[in-house]
């Protein structure tokens, strides 16, 4: 099977082949060397990096979502690239209209001819060439996007549960705001059904779909389990401590002076936790589809 070369790639984003139009090609490699999205040497000419940005980078292509074809830019709208060029080539394919009627109308023609004068020809297909560098930078910065948002669920299912469930990112006190802002549990999504229980939305997760009131139930009795709460840390630290001083004169050492830190001792329990460890799903736990409110 015969597999697309370079130059067929490329011939398949044009809209004429190479040659065809001249002028054509001059302003599509005009367009596309000025442009920020594939040159970026050029970027340095506009206020906005489309690259770093490129949601933004598309509403000024495209337009925002709902407004006909506009962004914003501070306080006003504007009207983005891609609208704007199919604007002007509708404009043009009007005034064609009315060349061929005006040709057939002095007596200089029986039918309208279908061939284009130069003059229009040529900003015909300057627009179209634009137009078509525009597109070209959607898809790419479409690429972009596709590419950064699997980058961050790589990034994201890195952190996921990374030392088991510790219930890491519960804000201290959940006000009505902290609980709008409120999105994330040990790495793990939280979204919430149409009665408001939260639960884990992580489709990646262990854990997914199960209410934040089974999990923070769970994650209790296993810190516990796992001798990670203070309570067990502090045993376990003294616990160390007194070992370290009995070895330390059997061997007739130096007698340790000072504790672990319980900060350092957890960590130090952390890094040997795998998902192995992790807690099953409780016996009472239900999935949060199977949950009904009365």
């Amino acid at each position: 099977m015969m597999t697309r070369t370079k130059t067929q790639k490329k011939e398949k984003s044009r809209r004429y082949p190479f040659g065809k139009h001249p002028a054509y090609d001059q302003a599509f490699e005009k367009a596309k060397n000025k442009s920020p999205i594939f040159n970026e040497n050029a970027r340095n000419l506009y206020n906005t990096d489309p690259i770093n940005n490129p949601e933004a980078g598309i509403y000024e292509l495209k337009g925002m979502p709902g407004k006909d074809g506009h962004y914003k830019v501070g306080t006003d709208w504007k009207l983005a690239a891609i609208p704007y060029y199919k604007s002007e080539l509708a404009q043009l394919n009007e005034r064609f209209k009315a060349w061929q009627r005006k040709q057939v109308e002095n007596g200089q023609l029986l039918t309208p001819s279908e061939e284009w004068p130069d003059m229009l020809l040529d900003l015909k297909l300057k627009n179209q060439a634009i137009l078509d560098v525009r597109k070209l930078e959607v898809k790419e910065l479409e690429a972009t996007i596709a590419k950064q948002e699997k980058a961050a669920q790589k990034k994201r299912k890195l952190k996921m549960l990374e030392h088991g469930p510790l219930t890491t990112g519960v804000p201290s006190s959940l006000t009505e705001e902290e609980r709008k802002k409120w999105s994330e549990i040990d790495g793990q999504e939280i979204s919430r059904n149409d009665d408001g229980i939260p639960f884990i939305s992580s489709e990646d997760s262990p854990y997914y779909g199960m209410p934040l009131y089974h999990y923070f139930k769970m994650a209790k009795a296993w810190i516990k389990q796992m001798g990670l709460d203070n309570d067990s840390l502090f045993k376990e630290r003294d616990k160390l401590f007194e070992e370290a001083q009995k070895n330390a004169v059997l061997k007739k050492l130096v007698l340790p002076s000072k504790k672990m830190g319980i900060k350092a001792l957890k960590q130090q329990k952390l890094t040997k936790i795998s998902e192995k460890d992790f807690p099953d799903w409780p016996e009472d736990a239900k999935p949060i589809h199977e949950i009904e409110v009365a």
